[in-house]
């Protein structure tokens, strides 16, 4: 009679086989190698290699102000521009200040130093024969001081010996003046004058219309006369 087997599950691995006494064991199959597939086969990127300490920040200071560098241009143009105008400003202002004490100089040339000429030129063209030394130490204040050597030794020389033979008096008396060259430093008067001149030979007074210009400069704040011609 057959032998009838229940129906089992066939298990996915099959039982071992048992081995007989005496059999050398086999080496099992090797394993079946799992397929590679496309998607496998794909290449994979190489990685990025991380920047070394310093070089990531100096790469972003350089990507930074790389696209900047050109404000600093402008912002240096634009201050230059700014300096030189300012500079501009200021030397103008000082033209026009120094241009304006000129003028205020000038006018003030032109109101003073005509009445100094004709304080200067009575002094300078009277003298009497017996106080020539007192004349010449009276005008002396008024003259420059190169001058007043002149002037001393024109008197004393020239003035002076026919003067006391004659024993002359002159009197000089300024009629009117007017500015030949104006300067704030250094002006020119023109100085009418009558000279009267009495003496021992002449019974009556002689009067003669003389033209001088005198030659006036600052020295001290002061007008003083620096030459005197006669006309």
């Amino acid at each position: 009679m057959p032998t009838t087997y229940k129906n089992e599950p066939h298990s996915a691995n099959p039982a071992p086989r048992r081995r007989i006494a005496g059999e050398r064991s086999r080496p099992s199959a090797p394993e079946a190698a799992t397929p590679t597939t496309k998607r496998d086969q794909r290449v994979k990127p190489a990685p990025t290699p991380k920047p070394t300490a310093g070089q990531g920040d100096a790469t972003a200071t350089a990507a930074g102000s790389g696209p900047r560098w050109w404000l600093w241009v402008v912002a240096a143009l634009l201050l230059v521009a700014l300096v030189v105008e300012a500079t501009l400003l200021v030397r103008a202002r000082l033209d026009a200040n120094a241009r304006e004490d000129r003028a205020q100089a000038l006018q003030s040339a032109l109101r003073s130093a005509p009445a100094s000429a004709e304080k200067a030129a009575v002094a300078l063209l009277s003298y009497d024969h017996a106080k020539i030394d007192d004349n010449i130490a009276a005008t002396s204040p008024l003259l420059t001081k190169r001058y007043a050597a002149d002037y001393t030794k024109t008197m004393e020389s020239v003035v002076a010996p026919p003067a006391k033979e004659t024993k002359a008096v002159v009197t000089a008396e300024v009629l009117s003046s007017g500015i030949v060259d104006a300067g704030a430093e250094r002006t020119d008067v023109l100085v009418f004058v009558n000279q009267t001149t009495e003496s021992a030979g002449s019974k009556e007074p002689v009067t003669a219309l003389n033209r001088a210009v005198l030659t006036m400069v600052r020295q001290d704040g002061a007008w003083v006369v620096s030459d005197l011609k006669g006309l």
